[in-house]
């Protein structure tokens, strides 16, 4: 192939690319993610097989030299659709490359999806890369490529560098936004940043909203369940979950015994807290606060009202 024919060729697949994008299947195109690197590949992957969308079928997409070594690109067909993991895999050395293969084929083989082999020149890898392959390209992967120098996917896997607990490591925490109760989502960048210092103030809020709630008396110089039993579980607990069952209230005043005795009680009276769970930790607190929320203040005549984001209007607080 000539050098202009090279340059020309490389021109069309990034002016496609500019057209199509990453939108994909508004063009009949698969969607294209991940990108030059391999953090970008895996990355993208673990966010796609953390959603809904379940893999249906998958082919190792491979342009291999002499040796079958080579670089490789992903063509999965999910249940939204087909998906293209374009680039910043390799194989047939010890690298980041060839790990982030290994990585990505047992993601989609957990998924109970075994990826299939299909070799193709090297054009057709080029296109994937630049978001632009075309639908005789897509058949032709689909077919297998050229059978002759296919590999099993095993063959990835088995590779002595290959190390199945760094799979983990590409995966970037991400927060569920939509899942956050209102007040939390403000603070989703400061999480990352000091996750110890956000559970404990997602945790004071919890307790202020149910302490404006509690007489005076009995808010104060309680043990951690005395206070959570004052507030839900007793006779005449001024909160109250209508809709649950005796024994159900009874578990909700222990989960929120047990989430902060977990969490808020060692962070306040120790600096060393390690963070090892701080997400799943926020995520819990994030349900508490929604149980919160679900409370109903008692009302004298006995009878129960709807609190707003967890507090109640002032003139419908307890005095002592």
């Amino acid at each position: 192939m000539s050098i202009r024919s090279y340059v020309t060729r490389q021109f069309r697949a990034y002016a496609w690319a500019v057209l199509v994008g990453e939108r994909g299947n508004d063009t009949g195109q698969p969607r294209y993610i991940g990108g030059p690197t391999c953090d970008e590949a895996i990355g993208d992957l673990l966010a796609l097989l953390g959603t809904c969308s379940r893999p249906l079928k998958a082919w190792i997409v491979s342009d291999l030299d002499t040796f079958g070594h080579g670089d490789h690109a992903l063509l999965i067909e999910t249940t939204d659709g087909a998906v293209v993991v374009r680039g910043g895999l390799t194989s047939g050395y010890n690298g980041q490359g060839a790990r982030a293969l290994a990585s990505s084929i047992k993601l989609l083989v957990d998924r109970d999806c075994y990826p299939e082999d299909a070799v193709v020149r090297r054009d057709v890898l080029l296109r994937a890369r630049h978001c632009a392959l075309l639908d005789e390209d897509i058949e032709l992967i689909r077919n297998g490529g050229d059978v002759r120098r296919r590999q099993h996917f095993t063959h990835y896997l088995d590779a002595p560098y290959f190390r199945e607990r760094s799979t983990w490591e590409y995966g970037r925490p991400v927060l569920p936004l939509s899942l956050l109760h209102p007040s939390l989502r403000s603070t989703a960048q400061e999480f990352f940043v000091k996750p110890g210092q956000v559970l404990r103030d997602v945790a004071r809020d919890i307790e202020h909203r149910v302490k404006t709630q509690l007489p005076k008396a009995r808010s104060r110089g309680q043990r951690e369940g005395a206070f959570w039993n004052n507030a839900f579980s007793e006779d005449n607990a001024p909160l109250v979950w209508p809709d649950l069952e005796k024994g159900e209230v009874i578990a909700r005043v222990k989960l929120f015994e047990g989430a902060f005795g977990t969490i808020r009680n060692p962070r306040a009276h120790r600096p060393d807290v390690p963070d090892d769970h701080a997400f799943e930790e926020l995520l819990l607190l994030n349900m508490l606060l929604s149980f919160v929320d679900e409370a109903e203040p008692r009302q004298m005549d006995g009878t129960s009202g709807t609190m707003e984001n967890g507090v109640p209007p002032a003139s419908e607080e307890r005095t002592s």
